[in-house]
């Protein structure tokens, strides 16, 4: 045996000898992609934030989400929202996929086939929105932990990408002070920890700010099948963002009607001192199913 060899087989004793059985199954795991998580729950039933992080890693999230999904799949005020923003405004998409919405967003100047497919007010604000140069449109920022898409470019510093971290770990000021954040099955959907993605999207909301959350169709909706137990019972993840005080939140269906009739979360401040988002534990998370996993939560102080 090589002198290399033995070395790198000391590195591996050494490794396991600090590792718990659980982060030993889980390094084994990431170095294995094939390996599925619920190979994992199998195995050794490692804490949950660990598997919720290996399930983000090991997703292979749609390339979709376009300017004109985003339009069709979020709520007629959407395209309004859209629409007001200006060259001094930011716009957040937080789990942006390969962000084909925000570079669309930034930089479209005409699209016939999507006005073909668009309706009613929502077409109406489109058009309205490609009419507008690129300088009158909000900077963008789109987050995702892994974009597949390279060369993007910034569009003269309009467009800035940031990929590679968990938005938990990305600094406030990397992103700075938000009018509009989007969420269409984006970090929320997927994070181990939602009680503190709120807290970073109220952070880096303006005042006037609108936040909004896609939580799918009625027979998927993530918020529906994930809950926050408590104390005398559990509530489904959506109520429990509705009683969040000092916001004002409204609940609203796609802007496509039956074809993407999903619900969606519009969140404003209403009294930012108000604003108290209690601290979970997540204890369970399942990918059993297609979609965002689902999540059992409960709060860490009664």
């Amino acid at each position: 045996m090589t002198t290399l060899g033995a070395a790198l087989i000391f590195v591996g004793i050494l490794l396991q000898s600090f590792l718990g059985a659980d982060q030993q199954q889980l390094l084994r795991a990431d170095l294995n992609p094939q390996k599925s998580s619920q190979d994992i729950v199998g195995d050794l039933k490692p804490h949950p934030i660990d598997l919720a992080k290996h399930i983000i890693r090991n997703t292979v999230f749609p390339a979709s989400g376009t300017l004109k999904s985003y339009l069709e799949t979020l709520p007629t005020e959407f395209s309004y929202d859209l629409l007001k923003l200006g060259g001094q405004s930011t716009l957040l998409d937080a789990g942006c996929g390969e962000a084909y919405f925000a570079e669309q967003y930034v930089a479209l100047t005409s699209d016939i086939e999507q006005q073909r497919i668009l309706i009613g007010p929502v077409l109406m604000n489109f058009k309205a929105l490609l009419s507008k140069p690129s300088f009158q449109r909000a900077k963008t920022v789109a987050v995702d932990l892994k974009i597949r898409r390279t060369g993007i470019p910034s569009y003269g510093g309009r467009l800035k990408i940031l990929t590679g971290r968990f938005f938990e770990e990305i600094p406030i000021e990397d992103i700075g002070p938000t009018d509009l954040i989007t969420d269409l099955f984006g970090v929320f959907a997927y994070s181990p920890r939602v009680d503190d993605v709120l807290r970073r999207y109220f952070s880096l909301l303006k005042n006037q700010g609108t936040l909004y959350i896609f939580f799918g169709d009625e027979k998927e909706n993530y918020g529906l099948k994930s809950f926050i137990e408590k104390q005398g019972g559990k509530i489904p993840l959506i109520e429990w963002v509705r009683r969040i005080p000092g916001l004002q939140v409204t609940t609203l269906k796609g802007s496509g009607g039956g074809r993407t009739a999903g619900i969606s979360l519009k969140i404003q401040i209403k009294n930012r001192p108000d604003i108290l988002v209690p601290e979970l534990n997540l204890w369970h998370i399942s990918d059993k199913h297609s979609g965002p996993p689902i999540r059992t939560y409960k709060l860490k102080i009664e």
